[in-house]
Formats: C-alpha cells, structure tokens, sequence
C-alpha cells in the first residue's frame, strides 16, 4: 500500500482507475528515478502490477514489461 500511496500522493489524481489508466508510463519513469536499487524497482513495479490486476485494468501493461527486463537485466 505505501508504493501506491507515494504515487498517489505524487501524482494528485483523486480516481485511481484513471490514475493508472491514464498514467502508466509516468510511474514508471517516477519509480524508476526514484530508486536505484535493481530489486526494489522490480519491488515497487510488481507491487504497481497487482494495483492493476485489482483494478481489472487491462491494455498494453508496459509495466508487465519493464518487469521482465528488470529481472532479465540491470536497470
């Protein structure tokens, strides 16, 4: 709950759906440049991921994809 609460917080959209909806590739620049520690971005991304699976969002998901190049390389 913290990850989504901090981008919340940063972001300062009061819909979450359309938050994450609407903003995908913004959270991840956001998390990405936030920290520097490989496996606590995977951390946060994931964490982002399951806000999405709760939500029902569906579409191109890039943050399915920076998951996997995270763990297959070093951001």
């Amino acid at each position: 709950m913290r990850t989504i609460k901090q981008i919340y917080e940063h972001f300062k959209i009061d819909n979450m759906h359309d938050l994450l909806s609407t903003k995908e590739q913004d959270i991840i620049s956001y998390i990405e440049s936030n920290y520097s520690n490989n496996s606590t971005i995977k951390s946060k991304l994931c964490l982002v991921y399951k806000a999405y699976k709760i939500m029902k969002i569906e579409g191109n998901l890039f943050i399915k994809q920076r998951i996997n190049f995270a763990q297959q390389n070093k951001l």
